[in-house]
């Protein structure tokens, strides 16, 4: 695979920039920060719609096992954007789902929303709700598929930077409404192309790769005010205190895949993993369980129970969790009595 260098970083060099420019440019950064943070539309995204978990600036990393809620969710997050903050979104699929299954994904999760939150009138017809879904919130956002490494490299060299600036500065659709923009970009499954080495390519090429996407996310993140987040998968980390089989099963501990090169490249990292032995009862404050008098129901809720951790955040404690469950309209968060 070809080496890969980010444009306008090493093919010119850099002129020196007075102290007086420099004071003037981080001023002018300042004020625009601070003009679109007094918009509601600027306040953070939150993962698992608990405020104790907020989006911010930067590459933010969810890893977990298969089946835990990762790619659920990014989707809920995407739909937060266009149905609570009127914004845009970006999904990026790494190698895993196609766009039309992402899109049906999307649609069915919107149109439960919308009924569950009460956004259309009760006697709209099945047909007229999927148009209303399209026309208002699908259109808002943009996915993609990526089956390989140098695909992705293409679409964030390229592709997603023409992409921001035109929904950024309103030049894509001059009708639409200017404060409506682009508020998250997800790329769900780095893992997929990347836990297997392309041929030819040593661990460290692989080190480098992580290096760029992440120096690349990050100059776009922050240049168009727009959090970016990845998904990973897990893998087993065994204890070597262990010598039997047994001992080693019984001593695993989940952890991100990808390794320490991919870890260091990032700012936060989340991991979620499914959570046994659940009491529908502990979340009597949320309601969504409070008006279930259905014991399958209640079993599949149990079932469906999801843990989110921090690993690593430079903006909050490694010891705060979220709880939330998996429904037909995304994510439901567990507020415990």
């Amino acid at each position: 695979m070809a080496s890969y260098t980010i444009r306008g970083r090493r093919d010119r060099g850099v002129a020196p920039k007075s102290a007086w420019a420099m004071l003037r440019q981080q001023q002018q950064q300042q004020q625009q920060q601070s003009s679109s943070s007094s918009s509601s539309t600027r306040l953070p995204l939150h993962l698992a719609n608990h405020p104790s978990f907020p989006l911010h600036l930067g590459v933010n990393a969810l890893a977990g096992p298969a089946g835990s809620g990762k790619t659920q969710l990014c989707l809920s997050l995407v739909a937060d954007c266009v149905l609570w903050r009127k914004q845009k979104a970006v999904f990026v699929s790494l190698g895993k789902d196609t766009t039309v299954r992402i899109s049906q994904r999307l649609h069915s999760m919107l149109k439960h929303r919308t009924f569950k939150e009460n956004r259309v009138t009760p006697d709209l017809n099945n047909s007229d709700m999927d148009k209303f879904i399209k026309q208002e919130y699908l259109t808002k956002i943009f996915v993609n598929w990526v089956r390989n490494q140098d695909d992705l490299f293409h679409m964030l060299c390229y592709g997603l930077p023409k992409l921001l600036k035109e929904q950024q500065d309103g030049i894509h659709d001059a009708s639409s409404n200017s404060s409506s923009r682009i508020s998250l970009v997800v790329l769900d499954g780095i893992a997929t192309l990347f836990r297997q080495k392309e041929k030819g390519q040593s661990w460290v090429d692989r080190s480098a790769h992580f290096f760029q996407i992440a120096s690349i996310c990050q100059r776009l993140s922050h240049e168009h005010q727009v959090p970016f987040v990845f998904t990973n998968e897990a893998t087993c980390k065994l204890s070597n205190s262990d010598s039997s089989i047994g001992g080693l099963l019984a001593s695993s501990q989940l952890e991100p895949a990808l390794g320490l090169s991919w870890a260091q490249c990032i700012n936060s990292s989340y991991f979620v993993q499914k959570q046994q032995g659940y009491d529908h009862h502990q979340s009597s404050n949320n309601n969504s369980y409070n008006n279930s008098n259905n014991n399958n129901n209640n079993n599949n809720k149990d079932n469906n129970k999801r843990v989110l951790k921090c690993i690593k955040s430079p903006h909050m404690d490694t010891n705060v969790k979220a709880e939330f469950a998996i429904e037909q309209r995304g994510i439901v968060r567990i507020i415990q009595s």
